[in-house]
């Protein structure tokens, strides 16, 4: 759909184990097939913060070419700020 609108793709990747490779590979699929990525989302999906993940921002802003644009907590008061 993003290629038929020309339109760029935003990824929002689930901020736990794994998201390092699922957030590369995802942008590189992106950029394989001629789309632009917009840039990336982190969600928190862990009420309380994960040391094995407390880096991934960091890393994904090292490795990648496009920006990490926000990371989103969990919980209901995220919940209402993202809606508001």
């Amino acid at each position: 759909m993003a290629a038929e609108m020309a339109l760029p793709v935003l990824v929002v990747a689930a901020n736990r184990l794994g998201a390092l490779s699922h957030t590369l590979l995802t942008v590189q699929s992106i950029h394989a097939r001629g789309l632009k990525c917009a840039g990336v989302i982190l969600n928190n999906i862990a009420a309380e913060p994960n040391p094995a993940t407390s880096t991934n921002r960091s890393v994904l802003e090292h490795l990648l070419e496009v920006p990490i644009l926000c990371e989103v907590d969990s919980g209901e008061e995220a919940l209402r700020w993202a809606v508001a």
